[in-house]
């Protein structure tokens, strides 16, 4: 298969390249997913540098562990492990805490959830809950040293 990768820390104009790699294989305890689309964030890009230094510890200390980018994918499941038995489904009446509600990816997992029936509490920061409890379907919101719930609709 195609990707974007990387051998050594530095400046994505100087590292990076498009090259041949290797199918995954799912471990014992993995799931193999088909990206049908990605993103670049904020992770990618201190991985990429490998800035701050303490990352290192994880992804490698001279040069990247792991040559593929990408925390960001959508994508289908293409093969698991044996080990893997179940997926989780959000159900009706199931209580869910979505991390990251206000982002681009959060907010479909808002959506989402609502749709299938579940109470949604979303984390968000400070700066987005404003606009995040008006525009997202959410039970509750949380942000750090504030919890929020929108108004209870009037009653006769």
């Amino acid at each position: 298969m195609k990707a974007i990768v990387y051998h050594q820390y530095g400046p994505p104009d100087g590292v990076l390249e498009f090259a041949d790699v290797d199918d995954p294989v799912a471990g014992e305890k993995e799931a193999v997913v088909q990206v049908l689309g990605a993103a670049v964030n904020p992770g990618d890009w201190f991985l990429l540098g490998g800035t701050p230094y303490i990352l290192r510890f994880s992804s490698g200390l001279r040069r990247p562990r792991h040559e593929v980018l990408g925390l960001a994918v959508a994508g289908r499941v293409a093969t698991v492990g044996a080990k893997v038995s179940e997926f989780g489904q959000v159900q009706s009446g199931q209580r869910t805490l979505i991390t990251g509600a206000s982002g681009g990816v959060g907010s479909f997992a808002v959506q989402i959830a609502k749709v299938f029936g579940a109470e949604v509490t979303g984390v968000c920061s400070t700066a987005n809950v404003g606009w995040f409890i008006r525009s997202e379907p959410t039970t509750g919101s949380t942000t750090p040293g504030k919890t929020s719930r929108p108004a209870e609709p009037a009653t006769t």
